[in-house]
């Protein structure tokens, strides 16, 4: 059986907003740095993601994905990001 549009999750601002947090935390990102990461020319998208004003579009969502190694909807699911253990150095480390 189908489901109808009213039996569909949304994406939760709250949640992304939390994830997204978690995740520059784990990789000491900087908004700029991240910025850097994605390739965006401002920072403007990102402080409207870590306010919960704006989710990521899709092709963000696919580019962090991308970049990070991480499956798209963990960046939109309650506890979708974990800190990861024994990385042997940040993103953030590599752009130097």
């Amino acid at each position: 059986m189908k489901k109808s549009a009213n039996d569909c999750q949304e994406i939760d601002t709250e949640t992304v907003k939390e994830n997204i947090r978690q995740f520059m935390k784990n990789e000491a990102l900087t908004v700029v740095d991240l910025k850097e990461l994605l390739g965006f020319d401002s920072t403007q998208a990102i402080y409207k993601w870590r306010s919960g004003r704006g989710i990521p579009s899709i092709d963000s969502l696919f580019k962090m994905s991308s970049v990070f190694d991480i499956p798209m909807e963990d960046f939109i699911k309650k506890d979708g990001i974990k800190p990861k253990q024994g990385e042997k150095q940040s993103q953030k480390e590599e752009l130097r």
